[in-house]
């Protein structure tokens, strides 16, 4: 019996989307009632290939608190430079 290959997505999400001019980063605005973020963790935490997922955030993003994935045991939540750091650290 082979096992298919499970992955871990990474989805950069540090952005404050200032050049957008909304009060809010573009992955927090709502579709259909929901943050666009919440919608692409929910596509990628259930693919049956996706073992995890991590989330780079700002350091100080405040509105992560407030995501459905918040305390979802197969999303890590990362901040952006140490993400880069372990990244470069792993290359």
């Amino acid at each position: 019996m082979t096992r298919e290959p499970r992955h871990w997505a990474v989805v950069p999400a540090a952005g404050a989307g200032r050049r957008m001019g909304a009060e809010v980063p573009k992955q927090y605005l709502k579709l259909l009632g929901r943050p666009v973020l919440d919608h692409t963790l929910e596509r990628l935490v259930g693919h049956p290939r996706i073992a995890g997922v991590v989330v780079v955030l700002a350091p100080d993003d405040p509105w992560w608190a407030s995501s459905a994935f918040f305390a979802h045991p197969q999303v890590i939540r990362a901040a952006e430079k140490n993400a880069i750091k372990i990244w470069n650290e792993r290359i």
